[in-house]
């Protein structure tokens, strides 16, 4: 294994033995999510002051409010790395509010759609990116009334945020999907899968083939990677410089060693996290390198903070389920 993805394997690690030393969660894979979230963003868990989060989470919201669900753990995590918690919670549900019409009651996905918005404007009346949100989100529901479901929302928030052209990103998003339909059987899986290959500017095909091609080569590997949310982490993958060989070969280690440090966690929902240490490791390089253009970077910074958003929708189903 490289040393700079063992260092982050390593990192994550101990942020999730941090938190789950400090707290008793009801789930297994919430350690993994709330320690990613620490280590993609170069940060040691601070268990007090996520504990002091959570209890202002508490305080500020209402007692059958869906911020004190599920979400509550990596909304907690998002709020201490923020210079101040308050004010980002408060964001948070200003915004939220927004995004519901200013109509009572917080679903999850608006909550996660509301964080998005917070992370990258910075402001709680981001009036121009809400209303972007909701445009976004209304063409999807036109274009696949059936599939199109609130846990698209978040999707839709980053699109806004990041300011992207979201025309052609919609043509891209409906080309990959007409090409992906045929070769995947969950099509929810393949509309957000879809979503996140829009990013990249490769042609289509030549980025569905390099996706089924890592699956294959991880499949080669014995890894039995998942075939629903966790398809989408696999996409963003491709718009690296891996080789789909390379990239199944660093996902290979970098399940190798999460398996080797935790217990209890499905094999699907291990491999997305190590897919997306691999995917961070990724980044990292290139951000360094003096030659990266602007458009990459931030598509780059997209894929992640969309990679994120899957990690959070694929747990809160988890739940959803059981």
């Amino acid at each position: 294994m490289e040393l700079s993805l063992q260092s982050r394997c390593e990192k994550f690690t101990e942020n999730r033995n941090i938190l789950k030393e400090s707290f008793r969660w009801d789930s297994q894979e919430m350690y993994l999510l709330v320690s990613t979230l620490y280590t993609l963003a170069g940060k040691t868990a601070d268990a007090e002051k996520l504990r002091d989060c959570e209890k202002l989470i508490k305080e500020e919201t209402g007692t059958f409010s869906g911020y004190r669900g599920h979400i509550r753990h990596p909304l907690a995590a998002r709020m201490a790395m923020s210079a101040d918690p308050k004010a980002y919670l408060d964001g948070v549900k200003i915004l939220c509010d927004m995004l519901s019409g200013n109509r009572s009651g917080a679903s999850v996905y608006k909550i996660i759609s509301a964080m998005v918005l917070m992370d990258h404007t910075g402001c709680m009346t981001a009036e121009d990116e809400v209303e972007d949100t909701l445009d976004i989100f209304g063409r999807m529901k036109k274009e696949h009334p059936l599939l199109t479901k609130d846990e698209d929302m978040p999707f839709a928030a980053l699109l806004a945020a990041s300011k992207a052209d979201i025309d052609c990103i919609g043509l891209e998003t409906e080309e990959c999907y007409e090409i992906l339909r045929h070769r995947i059987s969950n099509n929810n899986a393949v509309q957000s899968l879809s979503h996140v290959l829009a990013l990249s500017g490769n042609d289509c095909e030549e980025k569905c083939d390099k996706l089924m091609k890592l699956s294959e080569e991880l499949r080669i590997r014995n890894k039995d990677y998942g075939r629903d949310h966790e398809l989408a982490v696999l996409g963003a993958l491709t718009i690296t410089e891996l080789s789909a060989e390379e990239a199944a070969e660093r996902i290979k280690n970098a399940d190798d060693y999460i398996k080797s440090a935790t217990e209890n966690i499905s094999e699907e929902h291990r491999m997305m996290y190590a897919a997306m240490l691999v995917l961070e490791d990724e980044e990292i390089k290139h951000n360094m390198a003096a030659s990266e253009k602007y458009g990459d970077f931030l598509c780059r910074i997209i894929l992640l903070e969309m990679a994120i958003i899957i990690m959070m929708l694929s747990l809160i189903e988890t739940f959803k389920e059981d």
